[in-house]
């Protein structure tokens, strides 16, 4: 069963940036999930006043999404994410499971 990871990120205004992830991560997803068919899609999409980003990520199963999840790149990417984020005000929700 397919397994969705949506997570939706909100800025004070345009001119503070979007955290990313760096090139060895984004390689490091390509090479372990989406190469390998555990992740069978990847969404970006900006709203039109380009405060809100939204990113959908969906895997090919549960087990694979929760070793996405305990992956130390990943991790070590979202920590690093969340400090920026936290640093500039920039908000994250996010849903995850069955969608």
């Amino acid at each position: 069963m397919a397994w969705k990871q949506i997570i939706t990120y909100t800025r004070p205004n345009t001119s503070v940036d979007w955290a990313m992830a760096d090139n060895s991560c984004k390689d490091h997803i390509v090479s372990t999930y989406e190469d390998t068919g555990k992740s069978v899609s990847f969404t970006t999409v900006l709203s039109a006043d380009e405060l809100t980003l939204t990113k959908t990520r969906t895997f090919d199963s549960e087990a694979s999404f929760n070793e996405y999840r305990n992956d130390s790149v990943i991790r070590n990417t979202t920590s690093d994410i969340t400090s920026y984020n936290n640093y500039n005000s920039i908000t994250k929700t996010s849903q995850t499971g069955d969608l």
